[in-house]
């Protein structure tokens, strides 16, 4: 986007109405002659294949009538490239126009404004605003009075000209756009989806960036151009970093895509250092490392749960809040079952980053207005409710940023949290709960094993209330031995969105945020430093043994 930086409140607006530069018009014009180009090749090799003599046989002969069949249709897309490209090249001067029109009534308004304070000064200067006494006759204004308030009522009528220019030329602007896109649909067969659909993966986002603004400059409605939209910020927010979006499958795994979610948690770090505003940034920064250290170490959930299961042996079922039975199948887990749950929290991960850089990055890109564009492409949510729900946050994100308002701020960061974990990623918690017959046990052991990564935040079991049973260690032997045993495992489950949020709302976010208010050095260091290195402190690995002997505290006693 090409803003001009120009003086747009002398003629009654906010922000510049040609934002597109011609340059940004020709340069999708010259993407369309290229796919010309590129068609005409193709048909040209088509029609090589289809006149190649030495062709036998039934396969050669339904080979040369598909390929002439082909040549049609590669033909007409190659005209109509050709075509779009024609029409787009003409719309850049009508954008060109615009943007000089636009430009000179701005000029011209300043010079109006100078002269209309001028004006102003020189009637209001002292030897101007003599009174009258009693005893004198009214004064009859001088001479240099009158020319005075002449010059202020033809600089008023200059701003009011130059305010009109910029009217005249928008309008003329708006009519070419609509010629422009009535043609263009004419002329193609191609519909307004197509035009603007998703590039490929690698597209810069600058190129997105053109393709997004002939969208916009040509009237068109959010919803055509949504996809594209999401790819455009989306893609900006990859390229800061430095991840290739064309690569990251998370089919392949922790470690084929370990590069990826390591750097979208230095992008997020990077983006709270930059903005200390965008706190919900600050906090994915600093949480992210102990939810990659958990998915690295799926496969010991299975040493977890012998671990449990040998622990847990005596107690009976409905002391727990899962059956100890699960813990054997948890135990026996194929390497398929272990890649689905990774697979499930790596793409939980993955959304996290599309759903949130879309946001922010459109929030740099235009404040408000941009957050506005989102939702008018249907890109905030599904229902009423989750859009106005993110709407709200940003808008209560903005006031806290203008006006310095932290509570506000606060709050506005806080929705963007809850957003995360009620809409983008609660499903695929319940999807891993209810995975048979694993699932619900899984999901239990999370929230044992889960490490605060911001200093002074607690874990799940430890805001839990642990769960105190008595057993009978010699049940033949009636009143003679038990004991108290005190298992320290989460009564509540991680994949409840309640469970979550309660530990958030509870603990983790005011502590970050004191953290933030109250020791923003510390929050630096920890932010600059290693993700790598912060997720290895994390590993499973390393605190099995600590983990595992702090599951159970029994106290035996004779009864």
């Amino acid at each position: 986007m090409t803003r001009r930086a120009l003086r747009w409140d002398l003629v009654g607006l906010d922000t510049d109405p040609v934002p597109a530069d011609e340059s940004d018009v020709d340069a999708v014009a010259l993407g369309y002659t290229r796919r010309g180009e590129a068609l005409a090749q193709t048909r040209d090799a088509l029609q090589r294949l289809a006149g190649a003599e030495g062709w036998t046989g039934q396969a050669a002969l339904t080979f040369v009538d598909d390929a002439r069949q082909t040549l049609s249709a590669v033909g007409r897309a190659e005209e109509e490239c050709r075509r779009v490209a024609s029409v787009l090249t003409e719309y850049g001067g009508d954008v060109a126009a615009a943007r000089t029109s636009t430009a000179r009534a701005v000029d011209d308004a300043e010079e109006a404004e100078s002269r209309r304070l001028q004006a102003e000064a020189a009637l209001q200067a002292p030897d101007r605003q003599l009174t009258p006494t009693i005893e004198m006759p009214p004064l009859a204004p001088d001479f240099s009075t009158v020319v005075d308030r002449a010059k202020l009522d033809q600089a008023e009528q200059d701003l009011t000209d130059a305010r009109a220019a910029v009217t005249a030329a928008v309008a003329t602007l708006t009519a070419a756009a609509q010629s422009a896109a009535t043609r263009i649909r004419s002329t193609v067969t191609l519909t307004d989806a197509e035009l603007f659909a998703p590039q490929p993966l690698s597209t810069p986002s600058a190129e997105l960036e053109r393709l997004v603004e002939l969208a916009r400059s040509l009237g068109k409605d959010p919803t055509e151009y949504a996809d594209l939209l999401q790819q455009m910020y989306v893609a900006r927010a990859a390229e800061k970093a430095g991840i290739d979006l064309s690569t990251w499958d998370v089919s392949k795994g922790a470690e084929a895509v370990s590069d990826h979610y390591e750097k979208t948690y230095d992008y997020y770090a990077q983006l709270y250092l930059n903005n200390p505003n965008f706190r919900w940034a600050g906090m994915a920064a600093m949480i992210g490392p102990s939810f990659a250290a958990g998915f690295e170490d799926l496969e010991l959930f299975q040493d977890i749960a012998k671990a449990m299961k040998d622990t847990l042996g005596p107690i009976p079922d409905s002391a727990l809040p899962f059956p100890v039975s699960q813990l054997d199948e948890i135990a026996g887990m194929s390497e398929e079952e272990l890649k689905f749950y990774q697979t499930t929290f790596l793409q939980m991960q993955k959304d996290i980053f599309y759903d949130a850089s879309m946001m922010h990055e459109a929030y740099l890109d235009g404040g408000l207005e941009s957050i506005e564009e989102l939702r008018a492409a249907g890109l905030l949510g599904d229902d009423e409710r989750q859009v106005n729900q993110a709407m709200e946050a940003w808008k209560a994100v903005d006031e806290g940023i203008r006006t310095g308002d932290t509570d506000m701020l606060n709050l506005g960061n806080q929705e963007l949290l809850r957003r995360e974990q009620y809409y983008t990623i609660a499903d695929q918690y319940q999807d891993m709960k209810n995975h048979p017959v694993t699932g619900e046990a899984m999901t239990y052991i999370m929230g044992v094993v889960g490490q605060p990564s911001i200093p002074g935040t607690q874990t799940l079991g430890q805001v839990d209330d642990p769960i105190h049973v008595r057993v009978d260690t010699m049940p033949l032997m009636p009143g003679t031995q038990g004991a108290d045993v005190t298992i320290n495992i989460p009564r509540s489950n991680i994949a409840d969105f309640d469970t979550r949020w309660g530990l958030i709302e509870d603990d983790t976010l005011p502590v970050y945020l004191d953290l933030v208010e109250n020791d923003p050095e510390q929050v630096e260091q920890i932010l600059n430093s290693s993700v790598r290195g912060r997720i290895d402190d994390l590993r499973l690995i390393d605190r099995l043994p600590t983990i595992i002997d702090g599951l159970v505290d029994t106290k035996v006693r004779a009864w």
